[in-house]
């Protein structure tokens, strides 16, 4: 298990430093260790970590494979909480691709799985994918609306790290810095940004959108 949180910790470093393909490099061993040691969790968790790599990196077709790859194991495992995380990122990777209408339906179906669910404050999720579509259409109004409806809904930071589950408060906040700064509202996309500057916990796995908002 200490090898697993190597391998993801590093990944987290190489990110912060913008080196995408290392950072895969340590997700994809990861992957393997998590196989042998048969824990499907980590290997879940290490499939969505490549749907963000690729997604940032430019490359939302290997995005989408990876979050397939992860939904496999979530229906596996009968992990539904799980399954409403893979389809937020499935969302994203079909923005990169352009595609606004298929981001829309999966959106319809997170929102439909979450009100199914037990912890209802997870409808932060269908908020967030809802600006993101919003920003991916220049409605910059409505996507900040929906962005402040997610945030409203986030939990504080933990406290410790290794966490489970994780913090996204990075990847949650960075769209809303910049949908103020693309709606010229400049003053408030400062503060936004300042406030992913002053993150602890919450910016660990998302080094990248860290290091970029200084």
């Amino acid at each position: 298990m200490v090898q697993i949180y190597g391998r993801e910790g590093m990944g987290c470093i190489y990110l912060s430093e913008g080196k995408f393909k290392e950072s895969e490099n340590q997700a994809k061993q990861g992957i393997e260790l998590a196989e042998k040691l048969g824990e499907k969790g980590w290997k879940w968790e290490f499939h969505l970590n490549l749907a963000y790599i690729f997604k940032k990196s430019g490359n939302p077709e290997k995005a989408l494979k990876e979050c397939n790859d992860a939904w496999n194991i979530a229906v596996e495992e009968e992990w539904s909480s799980l399954k409403q995380d893979i389809l937020y990122f499935k969302g994203l990777a079909y923005l990169g691709m352009k595609s606004i209408s298929e981001a829309r339906r999966v959106a319809d179906e997170l929102k439909e799985l979450i009100e199914k669910g037990l912890n209802r404050k997870r409808i932060r999720f269908y908020h967030h994918l809802m600006g993101m579509i919003e920003l991916e259409r220049e409605n910059f109004s409505k996507a900040i609306e929906n962005f402040q409806k997610a945030l409203a809904l986030y939990h504080p930071q933990y406290i410790e790290y290794p966490l489970y589950p994780r913090d996204d408060h990075a990847l949650f906040m960075e769209p809303l810095a910049r949908a103020y700064y693309k709606s010229g509202n400049i003053e408030r996309a400062r503060e936004e940004y300042e406030k992913i500057i002053s993150l602890s916990v919450g910016r660990i796995y998302y080094g990248d959108i860290y290091a970029k908002s200084f």
